[in-house]
């Protein structure tokens, strides 16, 4: 009887290439004939890639099995992803949703060549933009975390990263240790296959989810941006990613997790030497701490003025709400000049209740 593998991963010996040895499981060279379902059950347990789907899918599906009917579909698929324990877990873990054949033929569709990467691309590729999001965050952070440190990571409330790890944990994409605080890993083919992916990618999604509303996505897939960006030393998408996520944290209700945000693209923009869009940035983080901040609102406000002065820069329609909003006595507030600006933007802009505030 094989031997069925409870960790799909192996650490390479020290000096092999970075990644994951993952030795294949036994899989039968033909196609048995199984004349009932117990020589169904008997050829199951024969071989190391079937009772590993069997196991996994029954974890997915209680009431799974691999009876004779399913059995070749079942050997076609472990035969096609070449018996390797990770992606035998990744395609049974999908058993809820589909039977073996139907696996077969999705994968076939969308697996690729049927490599360990394709099926961690295909697997991946059929989670929600959540979870896809919460996943390619938590690629950055190398020794596993707990649910509280994933929160951190994803900005997520931890009641909600804890229902999304234990359903990337059901799809085989995360292993789970017990304990009284559970902690979380990657397995180190889906971590290498998350972090070879391209920043624009993780930007395209979190636009998209913006325009979902899909906030906790947006927030996860921009956060996921940035630590990409910084990684490949690529200043402009991370400037632009930080950005976005400012505005996701302040139309969230969370001012003050949004200024230091649009702070650090400012200084990125700067940096670059994009001084219309540090303005810019500098413009929303005063509309961040305006509320509870207006000297501070009143100080970011006079750098862009500054910013926007010295490049010959037009004023921004939208730093006219801003302005408005340090609230009474708004002139001693922002100055002469700030004053001059905000009315100026106000009048562009064509918002007669901004220039009602600032009168």
């Amino acid at each position: 009887m094989s031997v069925v593998p409870m960790v799909t991963a192996v650490p390479a010996p020290r000096g092999e290439a970075a990644g994951y040895r993952v030795p294949p499981l036994a899989v039968p060279a033909e196609t048995p004939v199984a004349a009932g379902e117990a020589a169904a059950a008997a050829v199951v347990r024969e071989f190391g890639a079937l009772a590993l789907f069997e196991r996994r899918a029954r974890e997915a599906d209680r009431g799974f099995a691999v009876t004779a009917e399913l059995l070749p579909a079942v050997v076609a698929l472990c035969r096609r992803v070449g018996g390797v324990p990770l992606a035998i877990e990744l395609v049974a873990a999908r058993a809820d949703r589909l039977g073996p054949a139907a696996l077969l033929t999705a994968l076939g569709a969308d697996g690729g060549d049927g490599s360990l990467r394709a099926v961690v691309a295909w697997s991946a590729g059929l989670l929600s933009p959540l979870d896809r999001a919460v996943l390619g965050a938590l690629a950055g952070v190398a020794d596993g975390w707990t649910i509280g440190g994933a929160a951190e990571v994803t900005g997520l409330d931890p009641v909600v990263v804890a229902a999304r790890l234990d359903a990337l944990a059901g799809r085989a994409l995360l292993v789970r240790a017990g304990g009284a605080q559970p902690r979380y890993a990657l397995p180190e083919p889906v971590r290498a296959y998350l972090t070879g992916g391209d920043s624009g990618d993780c930007l395209a999604e979190a636009d998209a989810a913006i325009g979902r509303a899909d906030s906790p996505a947006a927030r996860a897939l921009l956060a996921d941006a940035v630590r990409r960006c910084r990684a490949a030393g690529d200043a402009a998408r991370e400037a632009a990613a930080l950005h976005r996520l400012g505005r996701v944290e302040l139309f969230d209700g969370r001012p003050r997790e949004a200024a230091p945000l649009f702070g650090a693209a400012a200084a990125r923009h700067a940096g670059l030497g994009r001084p219309a869009d540090a303005a810019e940035s500098l413009e929303w983080a005063a509309r961040a701490v305006v509320v509870d901040g207006p000297e501070l609102a009143a100080r970011l406000l006079g750098a862009a003025d500054v910013l926007r002065d010295r490049h010959g820069l037009p004023v921004a329609p939208a730093a006219a709400e801003t302005r408005a909003a340090a609230g009474d006595g708004a002139r001693a507030e922002l100055g002469e000049r700030g004053y001059a600006r905000a009315v100026e933007a106000g009048r562009a802009a064509g918002c007669p209740a901004v220039l009602a505030d600032l009168s």
